[in-house]
């Protein structure tokens, strides 16, 4: 999905409800609503074949990968992140038409964020935000992390349609730290590669996996 990102900036009254972001692909074309702690968010995705099936069995497993509370490398929020589908599929198949996926956030917890709603966080985009609108939405609002459950949703759809078509997309973390995993064969097998996604952390050698937890929770 590379291409350009819009951000809307909104009066009073929309900004109340959340912002709105939008990714223009060659094909695909997305549109985020809701923010990190708003009570539900939705993805919009444009531009999906009709006629082809949505797995769902995909969609699912990529969502169960990334929600959250699952390990002490990740946020401790707890979600259930039941993807909700209001439009675009009918009896399972795309109808061509673009496809809503809402989700219900239940464990909100804006107070939290009350010590460092002026002072911005490193690696977010807090102090962008603040420039832009005078203040630090709880969790980064709009442009929180949890706003890639949406990605993560039209990612899925992606996903289940390119392995209709045999084409494996998978990635893996190169490094954390000082810890650094090892080179990739020159053909690595299709089936080790898809295995990646299964680990606790997506990496070749198992053996660094330890090191790169402890990395990780030396700097939390």
């Amino acid at each position: 999905m590379a291409g350009r990102i819009y951000l809307g900036i909104f009066d009073e009254a929309e900004r109340s409800v959340g912002g709105v972001m939008e990714y223009h692909g060659g094909r695909l074309r997305l549109r985020l609503e809701g923010e990190s702690h708003s009570a539900e968010m939705q993805v919009t995705i444009s531009g999906l074949p009709a006629g082809e099936r949505l797995n769902a069995e995909t969609l699912r497993t990529l969502l169960a990968r990334r929600r959250p509370g699952q390990s002490a490398l990740t946020t401790a929020r707890q979600e259930p992140d039941e993807p909700e589908i209001l439009s675009g599929v009918k009896d399972g198949i795309l109808t061509g038409e673009p496809v809503t996926i809402r989700f219900a956030n239940r464990d909100m917890r804006p107070a939290d964020y009350e010590a460092v709603k002026t002072v911005p966080r490193p690696a977010h985009a807090d102090y962008t935000q603040y420039l832009q609108i005078g203040a630090i939405p709880a969790g980064g609002g709009a442009l929180g992390g949890r706003m890639t459950l949406l990605l993560c949703a039209a990612g899925g759809i992606a996903l289940g349609l390119l392995e209709q078509r045999s084409i494996t997309v998978t990635a893996r973390l190169l490094s954390v730290g000082a810890v650094r995993d090892i080179p990739l064969p020159v053909q690595p097998e299709r089936e080790r590669l898809k295995a990646l996604a299964a680990k606790p952390l997506p990496i070749w050698s198992d053996e660094l996996i330890p090191c790169m937890e402890q990395e990780i929770l030396s700097a939390r």
